[in-house]
């Protein structure tokens, strides 16, 4: 079976988040079927990557749309440029005719977000078409633009684009009951069309050490004695709140060591740090691995949002301690004081500190969450779902 996937991003070489959803779920797709993402690149040049059952067409957009992506830009925190794509001036020429030749040639179309769903809508009724909604979109933008008349205009479109994604696809993937529930008051869904399917781990990519092994690791990186900290986050604007909170604990808890990950870090740097804050950037996944490995406790400081947060799913399968917010941890069904800790802002310095003071409360967690990981969030258990969804279409005909 053939498998077109439209994104406004690329998703081969996967860093965080959205990106790594949709490699997973695409990557073993490919294990059965063939997929092609068309994806949008913001470089001059297109670039074609592929592996086994696994293919991604990345276009660069033109400058017209370079030039309307600015124009709505402008006063704008956050970025915009997927909202855009949801107009028909915001679809580069060369996207839409890639776009049109895979989605022809393919049997089940896949919309990763609401965005490009516009493009799906002419193979209503002949072809299956899904929409992964990541997020709760419109909940989402909400929450990270500013107010003001041109925000009022974007919020506007994004539901449009969220509404007919939601009402004319076949089947939507919600990451969490939460955002089900969400999706079906808000647009009037029947629940029967929503298949959950959870952002997941590659479990067997994180190296799991006991209390012992991870000691002896840490003095091996010089950090012997020392209790380390872990956060990582995209460049998003909730990430970016919960990074600012992540410098508060540090200063509070000078004995701590704090290790920040990912683009996030960029919007931190902008202000003095602690000295107990180390800011890696951006990592590959050896160096990601390594900080978890000697990481005793991992937070997720989260209190704006939609979706799930795969760094939870991550934390648990490194065998981390992990502090969260409720909204940190929504669409995990984590047991407070099982999996996790989930506490309310105020309390994480006191919560972080308990931690670094109970070795055995750390371990409880640690295991735990390592084996809730393994059961429930392991992108293997996940495909088993998507290609469930899919192949449904090929046996009967509709999939609806």
């Amino acid at each position: 079976m053939k498998i077109g996937v439209l994104c406004t991003y690329p998703v081969f070489a996967a860093g965080q988040g959205g990106q790594l959803r949709t490699n997973r779920i695409c990557r073993r797709l490919g294990r059965r079927h063939e997929v092609t993402i068309v994806s949008q690149n913001q470089s001059l040049f297109q670039v074609t990557r592929q592996e086994q059952g696994f293919k991604e067409i990345c276009i660069p957009v033109s400058r017209s749309v370079m030039e309307n992506i600015a124009s709505w830009q402008m006063g704008m925190d956050v970025s915009v440029s997927d909202i855009v794509m949801s107009m028909p001036s915001g679809v580069t020429p060369g996207f839409r005719s890639a776009a049109d030749r895979v989605m022809s040639e393919s049997d089940v179309l896949i919309a990763s977000h609401p965005y490009l769903f516009h493009l799906m809508q002419k193979y209503e009724g002949h072809k299956k078409i899904i929409y992964d909604a990541h997020n709760v979109e419109y909940d989402l933008k909400c929450s990270i633009l500013p107010e003001g008349t041109a925000s009022d205009r974007l919020l506007a479109q994004v539901l449009y684009a969220e509404r007919e994604a939601v009402l004319k696809s076949d089947e939507i993937w919600a990451c969490s009951s939460e955002d089900k529930n969400r999706l079906e008051r808000l647009y009037s869904v029947p629940g029967r069309k929503i298949r959950i399917v959870p952002n997941g781990v590659d479990v067997r990519e994180f190296p799991f050490y006991d209390g012992a092994s991870k000691q002896s690791f840490k003095h091996s990186l010089g950090l012997g004695g020392k209790t380390v900290v872990a956060f990582i986050g995209s460049l998003h604007k909730p990430n970016i709140e919960a990074a600012e909170q992540v410098i508060a604990f540090a200063k509070q808890l000078p004995d701590t060591l704090f290790m920040m990950m990912g683009a996030v870090c960029d919007a931190v740097r902008r202000s003095p740090v602690p000295a107990n804050v180390v800011l890696a950037g951006q990592v590959d996944d050896e160096l990601k691995r390594t900080v978890y490995l000697a990481a005793d406790i991992a937070i997720n400081p989260m209190i704006t949002g939609s979706g799930s947060n795969l760094k939870m799913a991550e934390y648990m399968a490194a065998g981390l301690a992990v502090v969260s917010t409720p909204v940190g941890a929504r669409g995990y069904r984590v047991e407070d004081g099982v999996q996790a800790l989930i506490r309310p802002l105020a309390e994480f310095p006191e919560t972080i500190y308990e931690l670094k003071k109970d070795v055995s409360l750390r371990w409880r967690l640690s295991t735990a969450g390592r084996a809730y990981a393994e059961r429930y969030f392991s992108w293997d258990v996940t495909a088993a779902d998507v290609e469930e969804s899919v192949s449904g279409w090929n046996e009967g005909g509709s999939g609806s």
